[in-house]
């Protein structure tokens, strides 16, 4: 619309346009910067996006009387925009996030020298294998699950499987899982590390 505006007039209102401008890329700086703070602040910025995204165009048309016929156009597209917003900010469309899945794997079927060890993370290892996320699995192996939305260290999570080659959660989320997997010991039992979508 300001690109509209500033072609159209044949530059009468450059200075007007430009501030115009500005401003909406400074708001938008403003805005990526507090929505990376958190849930809390994104809904804080994005009603402050919202906000100079309706009060932009009635500035150019009140303060500098600048009519454009793309103004309604502009207006009626905010909600749209606001939605996209708030389906980037929570996620909607990755389901219920991401699962990493520790299956336990015979000694046998492993090799010693290239398992890893969770002593880089060790509040991700406590976590994983709490008695609560693990269960007896098939052939009574033990299988432990910890769901990453949500999860107060899911970024240490990330990073540590990033580390051995799994791309969680930052996967495709068009994928069922991960291929790639990666043996861990714990207590002396070795399991296969991989990450899942969870959810649709």
């Amino acid at each position: 619309m300001l690109l509209g505006d500033y072609l159209s007039d044949r530059l009468v209102h450059r200075e007007q346009i430009l501030k115009a401008i500005g401003g909406l890329v400074g708001l938008i700086v403003v805005f990526l910067a507090i929505a990376l703070a958190g849930y809390a602040a994104f809904l804080t910025a994005l009603l402050v996006l919202a906000v100079a995204f309706l009060g932009i165009p009635l500035i150019l048309r009140y303060r500098y009387d600048i009519r454009s016929g793309s103004v309604p156009a502009f207006l009626g597209g905010i909600p749209v925009l606001v939605l996209l917003l708030l389906l980037v900010g929570f996620g909607l469309g990755w389901g219920w996030g991401y699962v990493v899945t520790a299956q336990e794997v015979p000694v046998s079927a492993v090799d010693d020298a290239t398992a890893v060890t969770f002593d880089d993370v060790p509040e991700v290892r406590d976590d994983l294998f709490a008695a609560d996320n693990c269960e007896a699995g098939t052939d009574d192996r033990r299988v432990c699950r910890l769901y990453l939305r949500g999860y107060e260290h899911e970024a240490a999570a990330a990073r540590f499987m990033a580390w051995h080659g799994v791309r969680c959660p930052y996967q495709n989320a068009r994928a069922p899982a991960s291929p790639e997997t990666f043996v861990a010991r714990h207590d002396g039992t070795y399991y296969r590390i991989s990450c899942a979508a969870h959810g649709d």
